[in-house]
């Protein structure tokens, strides 16, 4: 039910912006090809999946998995958004709902604000 519940989530910020990105299935992470937000990216200086990990919470750059660095792919660990502690994490397992559960509701609203950020031209960057 967590899993579920926060890869859709995350799905949805992410496709939402108009990157490119297969619906959940089984797996803790989602792979987004963000080529179509290039220029809006770019614009931020933002050229490469190395610079995506500094952008985007909870992710990782294609380039670790064998991806040209210069591609935009980037694997989001949706895991990441159920919390920073055990018991954070604990919470979010137990939950009736867990996108109801407050940190993990800002862990999405985070991940999906910084897609707005860059769709809507705002410069915001994460450090």
């Amino acid at each position: 039910r967590l899993h579920a519940a926060v890869a859709a989530a995350a799905h949805r910020a992410v496709t939402a912006a108009g990157a490119l990105c297969l619906p959940p299935q089984a797996g803790f992470h989602l792979y987004a090809d963000l080529r179509p937000l290039g220029h809006a990216l770019a614009a931020r200086g933002i050229t490469d999946s190395v610079a995506l990990e500094e952008w985007l919470p909870a992710a990782l750059g294609g380039h670790r998995f064998g991806d040209d660095p210069r591609a935009l792919h980037v694997r989001l660990a949706t895991s990441a958004l159920y919390g920073a502690t055990p018991r954070e994490r604990e919470a979010a397992l137990h939950a009736p709902d867990p996108l109801r559960v407050p940190h993990v509701a800002a862990a999405v609203a985070e991940l999906g604000r910084a897609f707005t950020d860059v769709t809507a031209g705002s410069p915001t960057v994460r450090s």
